[in-house]
């Protein structure tokens, strides 16, 4: 008997550990959450002594995402960091180094990712003896695939201009590369081991006075690549172009090259980015300075035709000033959606408004637009716009004064109603000096943005989710060793029940 009660004694002691465990479990598990809730708070990735800055963010097919940036502090070093989908991170702090360069200035650089979660990355590099592009594959958990080095890209003189690499992984698992260099554009497939698969790169040249940049590429249908270029006649015009790539490195849209717009110019430094339309074909927007500031939507067919006029439908006919917008496309209506910085003529009082376009070009948020945020005297910037249900959600930041910047973020319905109350969500408030947003949706619809921030010195990089009813931080949590504990837990008290009985 005496054993007995001993053993009984015993039983119950462990069932209070094991539930003590599961409780200190339970609450660690919600207190350490990294996603934040705080428009105060939001989560940092990316600290050093000096800046970190122009971030990009791609999610992951687990709800995750990758991370990236520059750190000023070691020369412009490219870094990266992955989170999960709870915003945990993957890495150790402050993420991995995937080139450790030693550069002056830097531009803007390439990232997407691939369908087993790998992680492209495409930058100017400066180790080696000049001035060369470089690619690099990193998987899930941090390997760089291509080895320290990369993927050199070129191999050009140290006099040549080269500028701001792009990446996308085509829909057959490849991945094309393409940059500015000299007067061209330039472009190049690799394989999952970096073997260059064309034999050699596709160039996109000047055919008269013109000289070609670089603006956005993006994966297409069956292998293919959509570019966007710059079509410069110096010194006065700037016009948008646009070729399609097929697997094998030919034009699909011939030559001359797709004139998306060419009825007055770009305005210099501005390189419009564009989406895929799902259907082979890709969707634009964009800004020029042919009378004043105004903005122009195209969707471009997947055999190169244009869906509405030439040059493209207005956002907006009033008299106002329009810049910086941001396109997004649904593929199962045909609508886009484009949101901007409106402006009076004098660019001193600023807001954010958007249009939806319908499948014909029709502006179906009247001629003037929605007005997301009033034209005032706070300044506008960053406008970031994903699409998602039957309207979509866009991001931007809102300077109050020159050190008191907040990001802010609107939903809207097909209707251009807002669906969250209130209507407009403070995503960071802090007191700080904040840029480069970047923005992307995850597989779970749940915004991810990215920003450089200088709450706390020159700049980190923060990040924070968005859920579509305009909640943040993590709605639940999972922990698989807490069932595991449960189940022990569950398991030990029947055993318990059942010896006292039999005793």
């Amino acid at each position: 008997m005496l054993t007995n009660y001993l053993l009984s004694i015993f039983l119950q002691k462990q069932v209070r550990c094991l539930f003590l465990i599961v409780i200190f479990c339970l609450l660690s598990s919600n207190i350490n959450a990294q996603w934040s809730a705080d428009p105060l708070v939001n989560l940092k990735v990316g600290f050093g002594a000096e800046s970190q800055f122009q971030a990009k963010i791609c999610p992951c097919s687990d709800g995750g995402c990758y991370i990236s940036w520059y750190d000023e502090g070691s020369s412009y070093d490219v870094r990266l960091q992955r989170l999960d989908a709870d915003g945990y991170e993957k890495w150790a702090s402050n993420g991995i180094i995937v080139a450790d360069l030693n550069l002056s200035w830097v531009q803007d650089y390439g990232m997407d990712v691939d369908s087993s979660d790998n992680v492209i990355l495409a930058f100017l590099d400066d180790r080696l003896p000049s001035m060369q592009v470089t690619a690099n594959l990193i998987s899930p958990d941090g390997t760089l695939l291509w080895g320290a080095d990369g993927v050199q890209l070129t191999s050009a003189p140290g006099t040549a201009f080269l500028g701001m690499p792009k990446a996308a992984v085509t829909d057959d698992g490849y991945y094309v590369i393409g940059w500015s260099q000299e007067s061209d554009g330039v472009l190049q497939k690799l394989a999952a081991d970096g073997t260059p698969q064309w034999s050699s790169p596709v160039i996109i040249c000047d055919l008269g006075t013109e000289t070609f940049q670089l603006s956005d590429l993006k994966s297409s249908d069956a292998g293919s690549v959509i570019v966007s270029l710059i079509r410069e006649i110096f010194p006065v015009y700037r016009y948008l172009d646009a070729q399609k790539i097929d697997a094998d490195g030919n034009f699909l849209w011939g030559l001359p090259h797709v004139n998306v717009f060419d009825g007055g110019s770009l305005q210099m430094g501005n390189f419009p980015e564009f989406v895929s339309d799902g259907n082979g074909g890709a969707v634009f927007g964009w800004y020029h300075v042919s009378a004043g500031l105004q903005c122009n939507v195209q969707r471009i067919y997947s055999d190169g035709s244009e869906a509405f006029a030439h040059n493209g439908v207005a956002a907006s006919v009033n008299t106002n000033f329009r810049a910086y917008p941001s396109v997004s496309f649904n593929q199962t209506t045909g609508e886009i959606f484009l949101f901007w910085v409106e402006m009076n003529s004098g660019e001193t009082f600023q807001g954010v408004y958007g249009q939806k376009f319908a499948s014909d070009g029709t502006r179906m948020w009247t001629d003037f637009g929605k007005e997301i945020t009033p034209v005032d005297l706070n300044q506008t910037s960053n406008i970031r716009n994903l699409q998602y249900a039957d309207g979509a959600m866009v991001y931007f930041i809102e300077s109050i004064s020159l050190s008191y910047d907040c990001i802010q973020g609107a939903r809207v319905d097909t209707d251009g109603n807002f669906v969250w109350t209130p209507d407009i969500l403070n995503v960071s408030t802090v007191s700080s000096y904040k840029t480069m947003l970047a923005a992307a949706l995850s597989p779970k619809n749940i915004s991810l943005l990215a920003w450089s921030d200088d709450r706390n010195d020159t700049g980190d990089v923060y990040t924070q989710n968005v859920h579509t009813d305009g909640s943040m931080g993590i709605k639940s949590f999972t922990v698989p060793a807490v069932s595991t504990l449960m189940f022990v837990l569950i398991l030990m008290v029947i055993g318990i029940a059942t010896f006292r009985r039999l005793n």
